[in-house]
């Protein structure tokens, strides 16, 4: 079943049922003010999350969300991003060819390896990241672009710089807007053994399927 999303600062935010909540494959675990039904199945999520409430993320995303919803329900489908479209669809299975080897990583099978020139990096697969963000990736692997104000949980507001780089993902290449997490948080990934984020560009420029029961990821040009 397909459901429209609301595209606010890059991220995609999924009306179930006239529930709005933010999809964040970044994320270990579900948090909001009710419910939410998906293919016809109610899942019960926490109010909140290491003390954050769905208040807070309201307020980076300038919209009433009633929840956001993480990997613990994500992982439960095969979900396909159509963009363009602004919809989400959801099954419980789907056939599709080979697709890309995922890697799992804390319960979020949403490690991919990333190009940048002849550097590999393992990244998360984040639909709760309107940007990449990889502190390895600097000025001379792209052009400066601007900056990037943005937030994350554990670590509040922080702006970075913005460098447009080639990435490739398997056999598909892309432009990404590339910055760096604070260092907090890039130490935290690196203690995981991820090297950073992959956000928005990639299901911008590809159809994107995530079938996390088989830890696969399968992109079509649109």
């Amino acid at each position: 079943m397909r459901y429209p999303f609301e595209i606010r600062e890059d991220i995609m935010i999924g009306i179930f049922n006239e529930k709005a909540f933010l999809i964040d494959t970044g994320a270990p675990m579900s948090f909001g003010r009710c419910d939410v039904e998906v293919e016809g199945e109610s899942f019960e999520v926490a109010s909140d999350y290491m003390g954050v409430g769905i208040e807070a993320i309201s307020e980076k995303v300038n919209f009433d969300l009633d929840g956001l919803m993480g990997a613990d329900i994500l992982n439960e489908f095969t979900f396909t991003i159509h963009w363009h479209e602004q919809t989400i669809e959801f099954a419980e299975s789907l056939v599709l060819g080979e697709g890309i080897e995922l890697e799992e990583v804390m319960g979020l099978p949403y490690i991919a390896e990333v190009t940048c020139g002849d550097q590999t990096f393992t990244c998360y697969v984040d639909t709760g990241a309107s940007i990449t963000h990889i502190n390895a990736i600097g000025a001379e692997h792209g052009e400066y672009v601007g900056t990037h104000d943005d937030f994350h949980p554990s670590f509040g507001d922080f702006t970075t710089s913005i460098h447009e780089c080639s990435l490739a993902l398997g056999d598909s290449t892309f432009k990404a807007r590339v910055g760096q997490l604070p260092e907090g948080a890039d130490m935290l990934l690196g203690m995981l053994g991820v090297d950073g984020v992959l956000g928005s560009d990639l299901w911008k420029a590809y159809k994107t399927t995530f079938i996390p029961s088989e830890a696969k990821l399968i992109l079509e040009s649109y």
